[in-house]
């Protein structure tokens, strides 16, 4: 058999072995992060594979394609289409701009966020944006247009959306990117315009739109900021003086599930655990003890529950607000290693609130924050 027939034979077979693992993955693991090709174990290489040019190197390079390769777009019923594992996200790309889904799971259906550029110039002179056939190469789609382009480059740091503008528009002012939001999503704007949280129903924070660089044809950084009006979001670029093009780049992402403490010296975070199903709605709810809060008494502590649900964790401390506890954070701990499914719930009364062990929650609900690169769990 000809050696190149064999080297073929090798990386088709390595290929299907991985896309089961995936698949099998996807099965036992649920949302989260894609594989690596570093974590696959490496092939036996036969003497007739080696002599073919098959080594240890080549296999790694060939499965880090096959890893890239998962986030490259795709057509299917529903039309061109990407999923991003390492988010648990799916993309879909049509003239009117993107659409994005959960990808697996339990919050498959739970929201939705659209994007569709609508307007670009500067105030005053905004003019609409056509719609434009998107064209997809490898993980980059990209919407092609006089003006500017508009790619998105989906990786596993999430979907990164960029514009191209070619020159500069006419008109006095900041260079304005606008575009309509849709799809039910709560959106909020940061108090330095660096950053929109994208909000769920329950609370729960399921995007943020941030990571804004823009650099000129020099390469030089050029000053840039998000502005929300309702559900228009708009991309403000202080382009004086700036060389053409220009590119204008955010990045669309999910975060680990992240709560934040309000009282300076209360230790908020010093512990975290599953608290149970402690509202009966089939979904694992979290506990986070604050060892050193003040409420009334000095370090009296307090514990705070967030309800899970079928698209994360709620972002705001379940009711009632003022609930006193006396519990250590051991404790809040403690409530997580029940040795039971669920963990530990919470039991209040008018005076305290109080760790206590509970029941399981429904089989497959389980508390499951995904792993993200480079994101802390609380901050």
């Amino acid at each position: 058999m000809p050696a190149w027939i064999r080297l073929s034979a090798i990386l088709i077979s390595a290929t299907l072995v991985f896309l089961a693992a995936q698949h099998a993955g996807d099965r036992d693991r649920g949302p989260g992060p894609s594989s690596e090709a570093k974590d696959l174990p490496a092939p036996i290489l036969d003497p007739a594979a080696r002599a073919a040019g098959a080594d240890e190197n080549w296999w790694q390079a060939a499965s880090a394609e096959i890893v890239r390769s998962e986030y490259h777009a795709s057509a299917n019923a529903e039309g061109l289409q990407a999923p991003n594992r390492a988010h648990n996200l799916r993309m879909y790309f049509d003239k009117e701009g993107i659409a994005v889904v959960p990808r697996a799971g339990e919050a498959a259906a739970a929201w939705r966020f659209a994007w569709t550029t609508s307007r670009f110039g500067r105030p005053g002179v905004l003019r609409a944006v056509a719609a434009a056939k998107p064209e997809a190469n490898g993980s980059r789609v990209t919407y092609r247009r006089a003006e500017l382009d508009e790619w998105y480059e989906n990786s596993a740091r999430g979907l990164e959306q960029g514009f191209t503008v070619h020159a500069a528009p006419p008109g006095e002012g900041p260079l304005t990117i606008a575009g309509r939001i849709a799809g039910a999503l709560r959106a909020e704007l940061s108090a330095d315009g660096g950053a929109v949280d994208l909000f769920a129903g329950h609370g729960e924070q399921v995007l943020r739109y941030a990571e804004l660089h823009v650099w000129d044809a020099h390469g030089d950084e050029v000053p840039a900021r998000l502005h929300l009006d309702g559900t228009e979001l708009a991309i403000l670029v202080e382009d004086g003086g700036a060389a053409y093009p220009l590119t204008v780049d955010p990045l669309l992402s999910t975060q680990v599930w992240g709560a934040r403490g309000h009282q300076a010296g209360a230790y908020f975070g010093s512990s975290v655990a599953t608290a149970g199903d402690v509202n009966g709605d089939g979904f694992s709810d979290v506990i986070v003890g604050a060892a050193g809060y003040d409420n009334g008494e000095i370090d009296e502590g307090r514990a705070f529950v967030y309800h899970g649900s079928g698209s994360g964790l709620a972002t705001k401390p379940a009711p009632p607000p003022g609930c006193r506890s006396s519990a250590s954070p051991q404790d809040a701990a403690a409530a997580g290693q029940s040795g039971r499914p669920g963990g530990g719930a919470i039991a209040r009364s008018a005076e305290s609130c109080i760790i206590a062990h509970a029941r399981p929650s429904v089989e497959g609900k389980q508390l499951s924050i995904p792993r993200q690169p480079k994101r802390r769990i609380l901050t």
